[in-house]
């Protein structure tokens, strides 16, 4: 067992990827109020929401607990509608030495995704699968909310 790993969730979602692409990008601030049970507040921190550089300070509940992180965009793809989101400090990172999400929208066969690609590195060499069952339960959970919220809204 190594020191760096990788984790990927899919989720199949029925509205485009270009909702995904704007919810964790230029309108990442509207999400307390698509999940506010899950991401009660998000405080833009530094930058313009969804800009390269973008740092916000998000709020949110996972496995029952309340918790922080403080993340940064470190890549935004508009054609491949991905962002990549550095960890900064928060409850994950007393865990974690390096953290980074990848959110992008994919397609297999006729089905629509969201893939999230979790790429660490932990302090210490010991297995910690049990940590990503709730953090893969919460990134699907914020997922379908988020889906039904503008599958709901669209005409």
């Amino acid at each position: 067992m190594g020191l760096s790993g990788k984790e990927e969730l899919s989720v199949e979602i029925k509205s485009p990827g270009e909702i995904f692409f704007d919810a964790f990008g230029s309108k990442k601030g509207l999400l307390p109020k698509i999940c506010p049970n899950i991401i009660p507040c998000i405080d833009l921190l530094e930058g313009e929401w969804g800009a390269l550089g973008c740092t916000v300070l998000v709020h949110y509940h996972l496995d029952g607990k309340a918790m922080r992180s403080r993340e940064t965009i470190v890549v935004v793809d508009a054609e491949n509608k991905s962002i990549t989101y550095k960890l900064l400090e928060g409850d994950i990172m007393k865990t974690f030495k390096t953290v980074t999400m990848t959110v992008q929208p994919t397609q297999k066969s006729e089905c629509n995704f969201l893939t999230w690609t979790i790429i660490y590195e932990k302090f210490v060499d010991e297995d910690i699968q049990a940590f990503f069952v709730p953090w893969k339960e919460f990134l699907n959970n914020v997922t379908k909310e988020i889906d039904a919220f503008y599958f709901q809204a669209q005409p």
